[in-house]
């Protein structure tokens, strides 16, 4: 039996949301999920709303 938080279900309902917006924004889950990790460390706060699928990934 697996143990479930509401807090851990937060966490899960927003990463999929993230992936399932990113295919509609032609982007690949995997690719958009890459990207984003890479630059999510050096990313400031004020602009983590330029990170995809708000913004297009690089060619």
């Amino acid at each position: 039996m697996r143990l479930r938080t509401e807090r851990a279900d937060k966490r899960a309902a927003a990463i999929q949301s993230l992936l399932g917006t990113a295919k509609p924004n032609g982007f690949g889950p995997l690719t958009w999920l890459t990207t984003t990790l890479e630059k999510l460390p050096t990313c400031p706060h004020s602009q983590t709303d330029k990170l995809p699928p708000l913004k297009s990934l690089p060619e």
